[in-house]
């Protein structure tokens, strides 16, 4: 019994690690994009850290006013906040990514949650680089929209 035991172990752990491996980059950038959502979900620095280059930058814009305002910080400083956020939770509704190499966009229309109630919808987009065989977030724009959600989600 204890010599099919370790064969067996092997081929469990090779399956696991083949699988991975065998994820497009398609489905490697999603991933990474839900674990910057789930990042921010449960103030996990450490996950943000993983997933995202430290000196990239975020731009948001709001889009509901005349002329429209917008903003620039560096993640790091989101990094150190993280802990002061509210709860909140974003949903992607879809997913448009192209790849090119090393470098990848993401364009993510989602919708955005704070106290367990609906705040503003919006559009993501993420560049993303390919550093040692992993995907990490360089950069993030994205939209606080209070109107039109409906249109976004007509886009699946």
């Amino acid at each position: 019994m204890k010599k099919l035991l370790l064969p067996l172990l092997l081929t469990l752990a090779f399956n696991a690690f083949s699988q991975d491996s065998e994820a497009t980059d398609d489905q490697k950038i999603k991933k990474v994009i839900n674990q910057f959502f789930e990042s921010l979900e449960k103030k996990d620095s450490t996950l943000m850290k993983n997933i995202a280059m430290t000196g990239g930058q975020v731009w948001r814009i709001h889009g509901d006013g005349s002329p429209d305002k917008f903003d620039v910080r560096l993640i790091k400083d989101d990094i150190l906040k993280l802990h002061t956020l509210p709860p909140v939770k974003e949903i992607a509704i879809d997913f448009e990514i192209e790849v090119h190499n090393n470098i990848a966009s993401a364009w993510v229309p989602y919708e955005f949650w704070v106290n367990n109630e609906f705040s503003h919808c919006g559009i993501d987009a993420f560049t993303l680089f390919k550093v040692d065989s992993s995907w990490k977030i360089v950069s993030v724009a994205y939209s606080i929209e209070k109107g039109n959600c409906d249109k976004l989600k007509g886009k699946n």
